[in-house]
């Protein structure tokens, strides 16, 4: 199976000087480690990092790492990235390597469809988490894991235990976690207002 390429050179310099150095010349550090590979110091093209994530899986792209001087690539994912908060420049990458076969753990985002019968009647609809856990194989990374609450009521909580998920994927939360929930807006206004006020007493 082969996922989008993105290539790379190996670095053996480190420090802020380098970087720098890296930078001006269009590259970003990063650094490969995981699976069936030494942590290995690389760089890479921002610009070609970016076109890679563009698609509907965005962070959670698989990548085919062509690493200069290995004849085959590497799979691997984003595991963490920095950017300059002024500048937005690349500044650094993780690369996390992943066996084909490998479970690995997740963030993936949570959308919902739908109008809930809840809203229908008047209430509010809070989704309670943007992403979710999971856990599965490279190949079965889902870009989204979708909810349709057409048909949660007023004053309903949908709760993971709940939740249909895509074949092959897990999703690691409590079966008790709330998900969505549908109140009453006089309710909605009492819970953001205690929670504001809990926020400032912090």
């Amino acid at each position: 199976m082969s996922f989008k390429k993105l290539k790379a050179i190996p670095r053996t310099r480190s420090g802020k000087g380098p970087a720098r150095r890296l930078r001006a010349n269009g590259l970003a550090p990063a650094i490969l480690y995981g699976a069936g590979v030494e942590s290995t110091k690389i760089c890479i093209s921002p610009r070609e990092l970016i076109k890679a994530l563009s698609g509907p899986h965005r962070v959670n792209t698989v990548l085919d790492i062509e690493l200069e001087g290995h004849a085959d690539p590497f799979s691997a994912i984003v595991r963490d990235h920095h950017y300059d908060p002024v500048t937005r420049e690349l500044l650094h990458v993780d690369f996390l390597a992943v066996g084909i076969n490998q479970l690995i753990d997740l963030e993936v985002p949570f959308e919902v469809e739908g109008r809930s019968v809840g809203e229908q009647l008047g209430g509010n609809l809070a989704k309670k988490r943007r992403s979710l856990p999971v856990q599965c194989k490279p190949s079965d990374i889902p870009a989204a894991i979708k909810l349709d609450v057409s048909k949660i009521g007023l004053n309903e909580t949908f709760t993971a235990a709940e939740l249909i998920m895509p074949e092959g994927v897990t999703l690691r939360l409590a079966g008790k976690t709330p998900l969505v929930t549908v109140v009453a807006k006089g309710a909605a206004d009492a819970d953001k207002a205690a929670e504001d006020a809990a926020s400032a007493e912090a």
